[in-house]
């Protein structure tokens, strides 16, 4: 059918309020307990932030001890601050372990669920979104950008909120000491913060075109080795080896840019930190000679630490908010999936069909896939059971429309569809699709046995009637030659040739013995001496029952009861072979067209 191009999935544009409730929504589940991890982070932060605090008492101590008159007062309060600096070291990192683990086990448990919720939502999804919608991008959201949800809450925002409150809660102990020397330092952190944020963005944009560059050279190299049989039979090995050494020296010449920003990454963090701490020391100086205040000098070596203790959190929120929009921007990928629409809600009082005859109506049926572009206009046939029905055309004509409105994967715009005379939309779509046999054009089998393979479609099947039905295509010859024959699981080590695979899903509609068979270019992948065999097998199962089937080669339909001729979306003409190469029109033209060639 000409389906619609494949395009990458739009993302939803929802502001960054809007994205940060859909966000929060997934952890209603975890509030309290992410509540307490909150709590246990903000403990954590306030025992760590009083470090820096108790740090430079203690050196206030320390400097005043030779001058005290009772030294070994002085002596054990040192000891005893020193004590309680080890113990807030310690209870700290303890409520710090505690609250990483509990956001770890609740971003794991909020990625499941996004997970499972998004494969629940792709089986409620119309056929019109994957023909809309690259299986690749669908793919993404799920194993890739599922995990920012998660990752933006129980990290991102985690830290930024404890960062925030380190630094509120260091700067309050540096303005309690002095606030000459606070307001000297902040003015100089500032000033540092802006050269730290534009390094990160720098770092940032680098990694993102590395990104981007090795993303492009797998694209050549999968490119190249999965078609590897045209490469080489085209002789176009050169031009992969150019087509790679572009991508690869693109990618070379920015693994050297990130190579060299990465590696200085902490030394450059280092530099802007230590060139604060030597600025604020000539401001000590100064502010000492200007108020006559020596003190302002002793109390330096507090200010390193406080600084030191403000430096990280300043750079960690600065990298936090960055990754932020990032994870943020993947969050609205997952949401375009999560609210795409659903396929309509089936028939609220379904009918049913209890003994299924095969007769098929198309009454006055009009469907387009995009407005005002109608690929089947007011068409009516009636099929009787048991009859043989192909459809023919170009490659694009629409085919596969007609299977896809009887399958209900799409229902009619005008007009209706009535097996038995019964309408399919008053029908459970599970209830249509049970009416058909499928085989594709496209082979699908999974790793499991191959007895497994053949009755995936039905269960309560015994080996022998498997077998028997096995022999009627031919697969029972080559399934005997592999290891553990039926019993031979299916994968990379097993060399199933593309005619085997289609082998054993014709096998597997002939063992599901469904009333209506649809057969979609069903032996195009198999040889001609095997075809002969399968389509006299094919027969022999056909035979009572509905079937449609879709060819190119139209000497493997001259039987057929009913000839459906499709040609740019439409249906041309309809009627027997011998009827319509009698009417020398588009159907004849096709026809001779394969042996005139």
């Amino acid at each position: 059918m000409p389906r619609t191009k494949k395009v990458v999935i739009p993302v939803v544009k929802y502001g960054k309020v809007d994205t940060f409730k859909r966000t929060i929504a997934w952890f209603k589940k975890y509030k309290a307990v992410l509540f307490f991890s909150i709590i246990f982070g903000i403990i954590s932060t306030l025992l760590n932030s009083a470090v820096p605090i108790i740090g430079a008492y203690l050196l206030e101590k320390i400097n005043a001890m030779p001058a005290s008159d009772d030294v070994q007062k002085v002596f054990s309060e040192v000891l005893w601050l020193g004590m309680i600096l080890i113990f807030a070291y310690l209870l700290s990192f303890a409520f710090q372990i505690t609250s990483i683990m509990v956001n770890i086990v609740v971003g794991q448990k909020v990625s499941r669920k996004v997970r499972n919720d998004l494969v629940v939502k792709l089986n409620t999804l119309p056929l019109i979104y994957y023909d809309k919608n690259a299986v690749g991008d669908t793919m993404n959201i799920i194993c890739g950008n599922s995990f920012a949800i998660s990752h933006c809450i129980t990290t991102n925002v985690a830290n930024i909120i404890n960062n925030s409150i380190q630094s509120v809660a260091v700067l309050i102990g540096m303005i309690l000491i002095s606030w000459q020397m606070s307001a000297a330092s902040i003015a100089l952190l500032l000033i540092a913060a802006v050269f730290i944020v534009f390094f990160l963005r720098l770092v940032g944009k680098y990694n993102h075109q590395l990104m981007k560059a090795n993303g492009k050279m797998s694209g050549v190299v999968e490119e190249t080795f999965s078609g590897i049989e045209i490469v080489k039979n085209f002789n176009l090995e050169k031009h992969y080896n150019k087509k790679f050494d572009e991508r690869n020296a693109e990618l070379n010449k920015l693994e050297k840019k990130c190579g060299v920003i990465n590696n200085i990454n902490s030394i450059v963090l280092n530099f802007i930190i230590n060139a604060v701490l030597i600025a604020l020391a000539t401001v000590a100086g100064f502010l000492a000679l200007k108020f006559g205040d020596p003190s302002l000098v002793l109390i330096y070596p507090s200010y390193v630490i406080f600084i030191n203790f403000l430096a990280g959190p300043i750079t960690s929120i600065s990298s936090d908010l960055s990754s932020l929009q990032n994870y943020m921007a993947q969050s609205n990928r997952v949401y375009s999936l999560t609210e795409a629409e659903e396929q309509k809600v089936d028939y609220k009082f379904p009918n049913k069909i209890k003994k299924v005859a095969g007769a098929i109506e198309f009454k006055n049926v009009s469907f387009s896939y995009v407005e005002n572009t109608p690929i089947i206009n007011n068409f009516s046939i009636k099929i009787k059971p048991g009859q043989k029905v192909a459809i023919v055309g170009p490659t694009g004509a629409g085919k596969t429309t007609i299977i896809n409105l009887l399958m209900r994967f799409y229902d009619p715009k005008k007009g209706s569809i009535l097996i038995d005379g019964v309408d399919i939309k008053t029908l459970k779509r599970t209830a249509v699709h049970a009416l058909f046999g499928m085989v594709l054009q496209d082979t699908w089998v999974f790793k499991d046995t191959i007895a497994n393979n053949l009755i995936y479609t039905k269960k309560n099947v015994t080996r022998e009637e498997m077998e028997r039905v096995c022999k009627l295509t031919n697969i029972d010859h080559f399934v005997k030659t592999l290891p553990k024959q039926y019993d031979t699981i299916i994968d990379n080590a097993v060399s199933i040739s593309d005619g085997e695979k289609q082998l054993l899903t014709i096998t597997r509609a002939m063992i599901q013995n469904a009333p209506i068979v649809i057969l979609d270019e069903a032996t195009s992948g198999i040889d001609t001496r095997l075809e002969i065999i399968v389509q006299t097998a094919m027969d022999k199962l056909l035979k009572g029952r509905t079937s449609f089937v879709i060819a190119h080669r139209l000497s493997t339909i001259k039987n057929a009861d009913i000839i459906l001729v499709m040609n740019n979306g439409n249906i041309v003409e309809h009627g027997n072979h011998e009827t319509l190469l009698s009417k020398n029109g588009f159907y004849a033209k096709l026809y001779n067209s394969q042996f005139n060639m």
